[in-house]
């Protein structure tokens, strides 16, 4: 896909986001995080080519597991960053029963609405310390509690297991009490795809969202799309498993968009997922969905895990679309 001029309408509205980082800062961030990713996805290209050949079931697991422990070594900046985010906040383990949820929350949060976040890693990274500290910077500032839902993770659990949980996190919450158009829904990244495809799901239940905010969303699962590096298509086969990559059921990039609910979606324009961020969109616009789309300058994926300047702005906003939403609900 290419990224072509963006086209807003009205129910589309875009928004060209300016630097607030320095010019050099972002430059550094920028080739510093790029030279790693080209690395690192050429070892974990490797590691997941040698660990789907091995015939033994118990031994082939073994063998993720060890890479998913790599993948949190490399991490190694992910703690300090997130005891900074949650200083002050409580956080909860996950629950013993049901859906793996954990809370985030604060003091002086409000207690008629929940956040619903879902997080990112390619389908088989678990949550690290950074995704930790997002949501919990954001639920600082908009002033309400969040859940973390640590869905199942494939190639063990393929398709549609972590959307499965979500939605079941979801109805979690309504059981417990919050009406879902008070129950925000944040993802990033692939956690952006499936919390899009778990909003699917509900819609079809009558179980509307409050809002969909998404940063830097991975849509199109399909893995035959020539667009896809060779580490994103290996992940995407290992989660689709022996699923139909083009069935909307399957890929959200193709379910139904209509009747969703109001979206927010966040990008840098040079991140190799900005057309889908883009293609989402518009499409979701012209299925009458209400959507802000903002994007920065560089090639940030998900821009928010950085605590940069355009980070902290990033998510102010993040938090001003989930007030506007509550704000709604609860007037009306």
């Amino acid at each position: 896909m290419i990224a072509t001029a963006l086209q807003p309408s009205a129910n589309l509205h875009v928004a060209a986001m300016v630097a607030e980082t320095a010019p050099w800062h972002r430059w550094w961030v920028d080739t510093r995080t790029l030279a790693f990713w080209h690395i690192a996805s050429r070892i974990a290209t490797f590691r997941l080519a040698r660990a789907a050949r091995i015939a033994d079931p118990a031994a082939r697991a073994k063998r993720y597991a060890m890479l998913r422990d790599w993948i949190a070594r490399v991490e190694n900046e992910g703690p300090s960053a997130m005891a900074t985010a949650i200083y002050g906040l409580a956080v909860e383990r996950p629950l013993a029963t049901g859906p793996g949820l954990s809370r985030v929350d604060g003091a002086d949060f409000r207690d008629d609405a929940i956040l619903l976040y879902v997080p990112g890693g390619s389908f088989l990274i678990p949550r690290s310390p950074r995704f930790t500290a997002l949501i919990a910077r954001v639920a600082r500032a908009a002033g309400t509690p969040a859940y973390v839902c640590d869905y199942r993770l494939a190639p063990e659990h393929p398709c549609p297991a972590a959307v499965e949980d979500i939605e079941a996190a979801f109805c979690e919450l309504v059981g417990r009490g919050y009406a879902p158009d008070h129950i925000i829904l944040i993802g990033e990244s692939t956690g952006g795809g499936l919390a899009l495809a778990a909003a699917q799901r509900l819609v079809l239940r009558e179980m509307i969202p409050g809002g969909l905010a998404l940063l830097s969303p991975w849509i199109d699962f399909d893995p035959t799309r020539t667009a896809m590096d060779t580490l994103t298509r290996m992940c995407a086969q290992l989660y689709l498993g022996t699923a139909n990559p083009i069935d909307p059921a399957n890929n959200p990039s193709r379910g139904p968009l209509r009747g969703l609910p109001p979206m927010m979606i966040h990008a840098s324009r040079g991140d190799p997922l900005f057309p889908e961020a883009q293609m989402l969109a518009e499409r979701a616009a012209f299925a009458a969905v209400s959507v802000e789309l903002r994007h920065w300058p560089g090639s940030l994926h998900v821009l928010e895990r950085f605590e940069d300047a355009d980070a902290r702005r990033s998510i102010t906003e993040v938090a001003a679309f989930v007030t506007r939403r509550l704000a709604i609900r609860r007037a009306s």
